[in-house]
């Protein structure tokens, strides 16, 4: 089977760099983040092509929680079809549309949780064949100020 768009509710993203800086494993510009999925879930999409990565090695913290967990790298890119991003504070019912000039402040909040529509983009070279993700659209719910009923943003 194969999946075109990806649906991914309430998950947890990580090392997002959505302004695109360069850094040790990112070129200028590119702009991405990962999506943290279980084990199964993980397993599931791999088995199906998408280019999730496993940790060498499971760690646990002392409580015996798993700190290291596999993801799918995520990109974000303005070139064809702009992704829909919104910041949204649930708890004020406040929402912030983002586009290419701001998206970058994405990467400054704090998320509770994330909901992720993702476009399949499959690629074949050198007789080697996967699946990128790409962002069609993000709600990123973000951690909630104790300052904004005050300042009503």
């Amino acid at each position: 089977k194969s999946i075109r768009v990806l649906n991914l509710e309430g998950v947890r993203i990580g090392f997002k760099n959505f302004a695109g800086r360069e850094q040790q494993f990112n070129d200028e510009g590119d702009r991405n983040f990962v999506v943290f999925l279980d084990f199964d879930k993980a397993q599931e999409l791999a088995s199906l092509g998408w280019n999730v990565k496993f940790p060498d090695q499971p760690e646990q913290d002392d409580s015996g929680e798993i700190v290291r967990e596999p993801y799918l790298p995520i990109k974000v890119s303005y070139k064809h079809q702009p992704p829909s991003v919104y910041l949204i504070d649930v708890e004020n019912n406040h929402k912030t549309i983002l586009d290419e000039a701001t998206v970058h402040l994405a990467d400054a909040t704090t998320l509770l949780h994330s909901d992720l529509i993702i476009n399949a983009s499959h690629w074949t070279v050198n007789g080697k064949s996967g699946i990128k993700a790409y962002l069609k659209t993000a709600y990123l719910n973000i951690e909630p100020s104790p300052f904004f009923a005050k300042y009503g943003f």
